[in-house]
């Protein structure tokens, strides 16, 4: 069920980045997946430790503080161009948020 769930979470983080930072950004597929498996990693370990004790809601919303630091963080250190970064992550971090509130309770959290 784990690796389910973090292939899963991988799929849907560079998907969503791809659409948001490759499509509209225009960052490198490159930059969007090392940003992807960053997050990933992040993200995941705060779902099997954090969600279980403070909830879907609340770790929905960790989620959104999590991915906007780390798209943030990131993309102001490896994306070549000068793109509207604060814009950038606060779209992704937001679509991610809903997209986790869909994998929170597939696993049954």
């Amino acid at each position: 069920m784990y690796m389910k769930a973090l292939l899963m979470k991988f799929v849907m983080i560079t998907a969503v980045l791809w659409v948001v930072l490759s499509l509209i950004y225009d960052v490198s597929f490159t930059d969007v997946l090392i940003t992807s498996v960053v997050l990933t990693v992040v993200g995941y370990v705060g779902d099997v430790f954090i969600l279980p004790k403070i909830g879907n809601v609340w770790a929905g919303i960790s989620d959104f503080v999590i991915a906007y630091a780390v798209i943030y963080l990131l993309g102001s250190n490896i994306y070549e161009q000068p793109i509207a970064l604060g814009t950038a992550s606060f779209i992704s971090a937001l679509i991610l948020m809903v997209g986790e509130f869909w994998l929170h309770r597939y696993m049954h959290v």
